[in-house]
C-alpha cells in the first residue's frame, strides 16, 4: 500500500512539473506575442495604431471608434484600410 500511495506520489509530481513546465512555456508565448503587437504596432502612426488596437484587439466596431474619435464611419475605414496595407507592405519584407 505504501509503495502504491509512493507511485502516485512520484506521477503527481510529474503531473506538477509537466504543468509547471507548461505554464510557463505559455507565459513565454504571449509575452512573445506582445512583443510582436507592440513591434508591429509602432509601425503605424498615433490614429492608424488607435484604430486598428481597438478593432482587432479589442474588438470595438467601425461606427464606435468613429464615435469616440469624432470622425466617420468611413474615415475609420480608411484609417484601417491603411494601416492593415501598410503593415501588410512591412511585415512581407
Amino acid at each position: 500500500m505504501n509503495q502504491k500511495n509512493n507511485k502516485e506520489t512520484t506521477h503527481e509530481g510529474k503531473f506538477e512539473l509537466i504543468d509547471s513546465i507548461a505554464c510557463k512555456i505559455d507565459v513565454l508565448s504571449q509575452i512573445e506575442d506582445n512583443f510582436f503587437v507592440e513591434t508591429t504596432l509602432s509601425l503605424l502612426n498615433d490614429k492608424q495604431k488607435t484604430v486598428v488596437s481597438a478593432i482587432i484587439l479589442e474588438g470595438f466596431t467601425e461606427k464606435e471608434i468613429a464615435v469616440l474619435l469624432n470622425i466617420s464611419q468611413p474615415a475609420v475605414n480608411k484609417i484601417k484600410y491603411r494601416a492593415l496595407k501598410r503593415l501588410r507592405k512591412q511585415l512581407q519584407q
